[in-house]
């Protein structure tokens, strides 16, 4: 079709990887998630370029980069970063999202966790010298 990008096959090599867990070492860091374990996998998965998973409190994640890319996004460090933030963004809301998901939970619990998220974002905001409320 005239005006799409042809799909590439794309081969992330160790390199790439190493500079992809530097990247989610950096957005844990941004995120204020540093109390989460991050464990790393570079395998084949062709539903993704990039996947995380954790448990349902959050305080471990693996992060996953793709071997083979089928896609036209180009493999640069910029894309490495940005896929390292989307997945790092993913634990953030883990706790939120397993709620969701698990079949029995109490208002409470997801009152709870929303209530963690807001202060994460918040605390992130303030780091990024966003703290100051119009009043002070």
């Amino acid at each position: 079709r005239q005006g799409m990008s042809e799909t590439e096959r794309i081969e992330t090599t160790e390199a790439h990887f190493e500079a992809f867990k530097t990247a989610c070492f950096k957005w844990r860091g941004v995120l204020g998630l540093d109390w989460v374990e991050l464990l790393f996998v570079h395998l084949d998965d062709p539903a993704a370029t990039a996947s995380a998973s954790y448990d349902g409190t959050a305080t471990w994640a693996t992060i996953r980069l793709c071997k083979t890319w089928d896609t036209p996004r180009p493999l640069t460090d910029a894309t490495l970063d940005r896929l390292a933030r989307h997945e790092v963004c993913h634990v953030l809301a883990a706790e939120l999202h397993h709620l969701a998901t698990t079949r029995y939970c109490t208002e409470f619990e997801v009152d709870a966790a929303d209530e963690r998220l807001v202060c994460r974002i918040e605390a992130l905001m303030e780091r990024m010298g966003h703290g100051r409320s119009v009043d002070g």
